[in-house]
């Protein structure tokens, strides 16, 4: 019954990504994911089960600050790189805060994929 009922809150945030609410797509994920770790805590999965422990919070913090790093610097070449520069350049950015660029980018790629 669990598993069937991850796979229904998977279903439920795959709707409403692509058709019913892209524009919530932040909150609708966040929601999904906070209801997949109750129910695999509810299935008895233990925080560390789940990579969630205190022994592979230091591990996992500096696996995601070098990948991040790693992403930073491949966009950042490509800026840098004239042949890709014309990429970055969207008039619809203009005048934009970074988290309404990154959040209105989201829900472009979302929209464009789901047409």
């Amino acid at each position: 019954m669990r598993i069937a009922l991850a796979v229904a809150v998977l279903a439920v945030v795959n709707a409403l990504n692509n058709r019913l609410a892209p524009e919530l797509y932040v909150p609708v994920c966040l929601a999904g994911a906070a209801a997949l770790v109750m129910i695999a805590r509810w299935d008895g999965l233990t925080w560390a089960d789940l990579g969630l422990g205190r022994a592979s919070v230091g591990r996992g913090l500096r696996w995601g600050l070098i990948l991040t790093a790693v992403v930073l610097v491949g966009y950042f070449l490509a800026f840098a790189a004239p042949p890709t520069r014309g990429m970055f350049l969207d008039e619809r950015a203009s005048g934009l805060s970074v988290g309404e660029l990154l959040f209105r980018g989201r829900c472009h790629v979302v929209e464009g994929v789901s047409a």
